[in-house]
């Protein structure tokens, strides 16, 4: 499972960790979900606390990982290719974040 959380001397980036069940943060998370098959990085710390909106730092992490925008739908992991997608890479709103059930 990938994590993402804030870089601590450069607010602009995010720094990328994997965790195993047992080493994962358990307070202040969230995860990004893909709109089509609801995978997706997890946030922790900061990145977690801003509810439903997505950092500038998050949405550049998924557009260099290949995420896109599908119009009304919101962000699409890299395993769902559009083809002949245009525009922004990742949403122009905030994306969809969902809180993990049962940890804050």
């Amino acid at each position: 499972m990938t994590w993402l959380y804030p870089h601590p001397r450069d607010p602009g980036r995010v720094l990328e960790r994997r965790h195993c069940a047992g080493c994962q943060p358990h307070e202040r998370v969230a995860g990004v979900e893909c709109a089509l098959c609801a995978d997706g990085p997890m946030l922790a710390g900061e990145l977690a606390a801003r509810g439903s909106e997505l950092a500038g730092p998050v949405l550049a992490w998924l557009e260099g990982h290949g995420w896109t925008d599908r119009r009304g739908l919101g962000p699409v992991c890299p395993r769902h290719p559009a083809p002949g997608l245009s525009g922004s890479a990742v949403p122009a709103r905030p994306g969809r974040v969902a809180p993990t059930p049962g940890r804050r």
